[in-house]
């Protein structure tokens, strides 16, 4: 059985065109001991298709691809639906049209470790667009927020998928 440490949920939605892009920013990660829990929402292009393809990709790395087809419920329920599932000490969330940068799960991962104090952890992210990168916050009062809740209601701290991990046992306490 695998010792999870790490659960990434990822509601996808009519995304077959953006799936090869993030699943391999998953599979080829340096960080071993993670899940992915794919969460189909009742996409109705090759989503399904593109997704079976990858489990087997996983299992050879010896990480686990967990695929869940549910009736379109919308981003919040393919979210609430892969929470049931998730198994890890710590979770992140990833959009289907977004990807990790390789050894980003493993810099969180350690970072969190090593600060047992922190709920979680919070990374800026790249904005490409036809070959134009950016990063997406450069506002100090944001990037530098440590208050992640109070930042987050307040908009005062950046909020996207990919962007955040935290510990499962604080959000379940708390959700």
């Amino acid at each position: 059985a695998l010792d999870i440490k790490i659960s990434i949920v990822l509601p996808v939605y009519n995304v077959a065109n953006y799936l090869r892009k993030c699943l391999d920013s998953l599979v080829n990660q340096t960080f071993e001991d993670f899940e992915v829990i794919c969460v189909n929402d009742g996409s109705t292009d090759q989503s399904e298709n593109r997704i079976s393809k990858w489990i087997p990709l996983f299992a050879d790395k010896g990480y686990e691809l967990k695929y869940i087809k549910q009736e379109n419920q919308g981003i919040g329920g393919a979210i609430n639906t892969g929470l049931k599932y998730v198994s890890g000490e710590y979770l992140s969330l990833l959009d289907a049209d977004d990807c990790f940068l390789q050894g980003s799960i493993k810099k969180q991962f350690s970072y969190l470790e090593k600060h047992r104090e922190y709920v979680g952890v919070r990374t800026n992210g790249w904005q490409d667009k036809q070959g134009d990168r950016k990063l997406f916050d450069l506002d100090p009062e944001r990037t530098t927020n440590e208050n992640l809740f109070d930042g987050l209601i307040g908009g005062r701290a950046t909020n996207w998928a990919g962007s955040y991990m935290i510990r499962t046992q604080v959000l379940f306490e708390f959700y």
